[in-house]
């Protein structure tokens, strides 16, 4: 008997729902472009610590070990302004240009002691400017009056000059007077002028409120004509001003060479007629003459120099100048003939020539 296999009756296919294919991916998006902002190639500023004064090279994409460091301009002006200034200080020339250069240095200095490279430049530069500014104005106190009491110097002019001497004389080139009379009043005072005449011996007061002054004399006569300083006791004070043998005409100092006490008043010994004028030292001629004759006293104004001196006398030559002290500052002592050179100090200050002939003077 075969065994029959019972058949499965047919299971029904189920409908399978449609595949959807995928969607299609996006189209990708494009980047945006990159915008380049390199640095160009150059100098820049340097930002590592410290070295702010200096700058940098830039090759376009990295530092390179190329620097250019400042010169501190500043630092070297305000030096060598500071260095010229001290200098110029001691010129009594240029000593206001030393001001002027010292206050600039001083300016530049503090502006460019901020910069590190500079500062020690910038530093010394400022030191020197403020040393040459105080040794400037020092400086420039002192030859102020120097230059205020000295005159400018004028050539080809000639005239008569009196000069309290025997004989008339014309002068040669000389200084301009400087308006100086009242720095010789000051010095030596100022009062009412005396004129007096007479014959023989006699002792004459001196006007209130004399120092020091002009005497100018005249005297006829063979014997001793002496006119000599008294002080208030009619002691000799050493002032011989006069003292000669014979007819005399000329003109002395008075007051300034005693030995402590003050003249008072003169005594005269004379056996003949005599005249006598004695008037402020600032009343003296201030042209330096070129030659006179017998004893003279003028002002000289202007500054120091070297005088070429004659003399064609036989008894004494002497030549005495007065300025900033009693002391004479021109040393010329001699008996007879003489011809040499001798410096002269600046004035404003008082010169006496005393001699017994004629003698001259150069510049």
């Amino acid at each position: 008997m075969t065994d029959e296999i019972p058949s499965e009756s047919p299971v029904s296919a189920q409908p399978q729902p449609p595949v959807v294919p995928p969607a299609p991916p996006a189209a990708a998006q494009p980047a945006p472009p990159v915008v380049q902002t390199a640095t160009p190639p150059g100098w820049y500023p340097d930002t590592t610590p410290g070295q702010e004064d200096r700058k940098r090279w830039w090759d376009g994409t990295k530092w390179t070990d190329r620097y250019q460091t400042s010169t501190g301009g500043r630092g070297t002006a305000a030096l060598v302004l500071g260095i010229i200034a001290l200098v110029l200080a001691f010129s009594p020339a240029l000593n206001w240009a030393g001001l002027v250069l010292a206050i600039i240095a001083i300016i530049l200095g503090a502006l460019g002691i901020s910069k590190p490279l500079a500062k020690s430049r910038s530093t010394v530069g400022l030191v020197l400017g403020a040393v040459a500014l105080v040794l400037a104005i020092v400086f420039g106190v002192v030859y102020a009056p120097l230059f205020a009491n000295t005159s400018s110097t004028t050539t080809g002019s000639s005239s008569q000059q009196q000069g309290g001497s025997g004989s008339s004389s014309k002068s040669s080139s000389s200084s301009t007077p400087a308006p100086v009379a009242n720095a010789y009043d000051t010095k030596y005072g100022t009062f009412t002028a005396l004129s007096q005449s007479g014959s023989g011996d006699t002792v004459i007061p001196l006007p209130s409120g004399f120092v020091a002054g002009v005497l100018t004399a005249k005297y006829t006569g063979s014997d001793n004509f002496v006119i000599n300083g008294l002080d208030t006791n009619n002691q000799s004070t050493g002032d011989l001003a006069v003292n000669t043998i014979g007819s005399y005409s000329g003109t002395t100092l008075l007051g300034i060479s005693t030995f402590g006490s003050k003249d008072t008043s003169l005594q005269i010994q004379a056996s003949g007629p005599w005249t006598i004028n004695v008037a402020p030292i600032s009343s003296a001629p201030s042209t330096v003459p070129a030659s006179g004759s017998g004893d003279a006293v003028f002002l000289y104004n202007g500054g120091a120099s070297d005088w070429a001196f004659t003399n064609n006398g036989q008894g004494n030559f002497i030549v005495n100048q007065y300025a900033g002290s009693d002391f004479p500052g021109i040393d010329i002592n001699e008996i007879g003939a003489y011809s040499g050179k001798d410096p002269v100090d600046a004035g404003p200050s008082v010169v006496e020539v005393l001699s017994d002939g004629a003698w001259t003077i150069t510049q």
